[in-house]
């Protein structure tokens, strides 16, 4: 399986991975994973499961409808982009709060009765825990990433999830973020085999031209390098 996109595939082994893909607010990561989907569900045939925490369900189908590089093309290509997409298969669960309790017997039962081939839960910081247990919330996120590991060695499948960091970045005279900035969630980088921030200059930089690119730094990376590369928004 691949993601789609060139500069991240020749990095990045997707299988049986938990990837993180995190960033400040504004920077994209909802629209990253939607291109990943769109790709690895038309290229590869897969069905997918999105849980969606942060759009209703009839935001994220029209955000996996819709693709800028269309507008430049024929009518017909136009309809056979959309006719891929309809043919591809979309599990969008859009439950506010969901538990990882949830998510995990969903996950179960999809891939027992649909075969899903990849998890995108989008984003981890809305996902809910079991109250009952009384703990810290860095605690809950803690247990929540050991269960999706879990998940991903009982059922042989990715899962991508995103992950909005705090301020930590916008403290410092270089904004792009580091794995540090994860410390009170420590978590996150113990349990991804994957992690990658999304940076825009131009988010800091009010005077800066907006450009069509944004900075992926893939920050770690079990089995390959950590190098920054530049995809298309």
């Amino acid at each position: 399986m691949k993601f789609g996109i060139k500069e991240l595939d020749r990095l990045i082994n997707i299988d049986n991975k938990l990837i993180t893909i995190a960033s400040r607010p504004g920077m994209g990561k909802s629209s990253l994973v939607i291109k990943i989907a769109r790709n690895v569900s038309t290229n590869n045939n897969i069905p997918i499961a999105i849980f969606s925490l942060d759009m209703s369900k009839e935001q994220m189908a029209n955000m996996l409808l819709s693709d800028k590089k269309l507008l430049n093309n024929y009518w017909t290509s136009i309809s056979d982009e959309i006719k891929k997409i309809k043919e591809s298969t979309f599990y969008i669960d859009d439950t506010p709060g969901i538990s990882i309790d949830k998510i995990i017997e969903k996950c179960q039962k999809l891939k027992l009765e649909k075969n899903i081939g990849l998890i995108i839960i989008d984003y981890l910081q809305l996902v809910g825990y079991n109250k009952n247990e009384l703990l810290s919330r860095d605690k809950e996120i803690t247990n929540i990433m050991a269960r999706l590991k879990k998940l991903i060695n009982e059922i042989n499948i990715p899962i991508i999830i995103t992950s909005q960091l705090s301020r930590e970045p916008e403290k410092r005279e270089n904004h792009r973020p580091v794995l540090s900035d994860f410390r009170k969630s420590s978590s996150i980088v113990e349990n991804s085999h994957v992690i990658m921030f999304l940076y825009s200059d131009s988010y800091y930089n009010l005077n800066k031209k907006k450009g069509n690119t944004i900075e992926i730094i893939i920050a770690k990376n079990n089995d390959g390098h950590c190098e920054t590369v530049e995809v298309e928004e």
